[in-house]
Parts: C-alpha cells; structure tokens; sequence
C-alpha cells in the first residue's frame, strides 16, 4: 500500500504533543492529530456526510477516532486513514483511561495538577452516567422549585454554573450569571457575552440553542434581570446534596453539580453512529475543539446549526427517557 505523504513528520507529530497545546493539527486527506494535554493526543479521520446537509445547505461533516498516539503512528494512522469507509464510520473515540496512560517519546511528560488560587487542587468532577438521567430528571421534577428549575436549565443547555446562577461571594462587577438580555425567544437562543465566558480571550459569544424544555424552565418571559434571580451558586451547591441521594458515579462517588456537563459529553460520544459530530459537542460545551480563535470565529455559526438537534436530542432523553432513532449504544 501506497501511503501518502501528509504536512506532518514523525518528529513533529512528537514535538506538538509534547507541547500539549490544544488544538487540531491538520496532516491531509481528512487527517488530523487532536492534542488535549501535554502528552496526549489521537488521530481523527474527518469525512463528508453524503448527501446530509447541515441547516445551512452546506454539506455535513462527521470525525471518527482512529487510535491514540504513540500507540499508532503517524505512518500507522496514514494506513487507517486509507482503509477508512465514510459508510461505516464505527471507530470509537480514546476513552479517558487511554488518553491517562498516552505519553509522546521522549523525556517523560508530568501534566501539573491544576490549582485554585487558595491552593485546592482540582480533579475530575464527579458526573452521573447518563443511563441514570431520565431516573434523576424525575427526582427534580417532583420538586419545581427555583432552585431545581435552575439545576434542570443547566443541565439542558450543559452551560456552566457560573453562567446560569449568580456566586454571592462574587462583587456585582464580576457577576456572570444568565440574564433576560441574552434570551432571544423568537431565535430560541441564549447568547452568552464573551466577557462572562471562563476563556476571556474569546472574540466572540458563545450561543446556546434552547430547547423547549429549557424554555418552559425559564417562566414568564422578561426583558432583564436574572434568569433564577432567588438562586446562587451556593444554593445549588447544597440542593445537589439532597437531590443526588442514590445517584453516585460509575466509582461511587457522590455527583456533583459540576458533573453534568461531563453526563451530557458521554451521552453524546457514547453514540456508535457519531452523529452530533466532534467540533459540535465542543462548542456545545464552550470548548473550541482545539482551533484557534480565527477558526473557531469563522466557523461557529455552522456548528451552531449541527447543536441545535444535538440540544432537542438531549433535552428528549433528560425528560423521557428517549434516546434518538437509531442509537447505538457504545459501550
């Protein structure tokens, strides 16, 4: 077999993720090598959706997982990429346990852990797996309160908590909880400024489609003030340690609020059929899937039409019970 040369060499491949910076590094052909973290990365075959077209009339893309580096090589991945079938795209993401033990040659890379400024180290967040939500969704149901009603918001949208509730222990400058401004009804859209996002070097909002769920959580419309005015971070924190008796992750762990945008990532990878699309379900959660800001800029507005049934899908699950026509399950 032929296998042709791409824009990468082995010894850039090593050195990019090495470097650990997050991004999508193109090697032709539908390649691409996804860095995450120092020391870990994959590859990725990205191809066209025949004759699926996104809501703009331009052609839909889809990306499968053809195995995490260094276990397959640049030369290997180039292989796969050529034995690739668009048709029967079944190739399965890096779970988080290959992704732990990836490192590149070369000296030994130790990610540092990440810190608070108090000096609290932070890990993984405790999350609810997903075949548990439609049970745990009832649980909240049973207790329309504002502070349940802001939990289920959150978990709809898979928004940070910091952009739906207010911190009291936070000045009213540095405030960045949703408000009525953002709310576009008739666009069934909530626009997250860019100055409340947690990357403030972003040049642009990031746009939430909303379902009709979360529209109903959100009440009688208003023109401003806060989406759940009685509601604060602090008062979710301490609802979520009534709510989640019996619900504990898949190591027995007590969830957290945190956790759910962790749920709403699984439930959408854990689909055979890939078909929310990789860049989708990262802007979906207010990550730029690895491109710089002149890309992501150009590019979100597609993406926010692939999010619009990715959202309407979810939302069906939380509240039913339902998953999408032709789901299959991966795992």
């Amino acid at each position: 077999m032929i296998i042709s040369r791409g824009h990468l060499t082995p010894g850039c491949v090593a050195e990019l993720v090495r470097g650990g910076e997050r991004k999508k590094h193109a090697d032709g052909a539908g390649l691409y090598l996804v860095v995450r973290a120092p020391g870990r990365g994959y590859w990725i075959r990205q191809f066209r959706k025949n004759g699926v077209l996104s809501a703009t009339g331009k052609p839909a893309f889809g990306s499968a997982c053809l195995g995490v580096y260094p276990a397959m090589s640049l030369n290997a991945a180039r292989v796969e990429r050529g034995k690739f079938d668009p048709a029967k795209p079944k190739m399965r993401r890096p779970t988080r346990a290959s992704l732990a033990h990836t490192t590149a040659p070369g000296p030994a890379i130790v990610a540092p852990e990440r810190e608070r400024k108090s000096g609290r180290k932070l890990g993984k967040r405790p999350s609810l797996p997903w075949p548990k939500l439609p049970e745990f969704w009832q649980v909240l149901v049973a207790d329309d309160s504002e502070r349940s009603r802001a939990l289920r918001f959150m978990i709809l949208t898979a928004a940070r908590v910091s952009n739906v509730v207010r911190n009291r222990d936070k000045p009213i400058a540095e405030r960045t909880d949703g408000d009525w401004s953002e709310i576009d009804l008739e666009q069934r859209t909530w626009t997250v400024p860019r100055a409340k996002l947690k990357n403030k070097k972003r040049d642009y909002d990031h746009r939430v489609p909303l379902s009709d769920a979360a529209i109903v959580l959100l009440g009688e419309p208003r023109k401003s003030g806060p989406l759940f005015p009685g509601v604060t971070r602090q008062d979710l924190s301490s609802y979520i340690i009534k709510a989640r008796k019996g619900f504990v992750d898949r190591k027995g762990q007590a969830i957290t609020i945190h956790g759910f945008r962790a749920t709403f990532v699984t439930w959408a990878q854990d689909d055979l059929k890939q078909r929310y699309g990789f860049e989708a379900l990262e802007f979906a959660i207010d990550h730029d899937g690895g491109m710089n800001s002149v890309q992501a800029a150009y590019r979100r507005g597609a993406y926010y039409a692939q999010r619009v049934p990715l959202m309407d899908d979810y939302a069906v699950y939380a509240t039913t019970g339902k998953l999408p026509e032709g789901w299959t399950k991966d795992r």
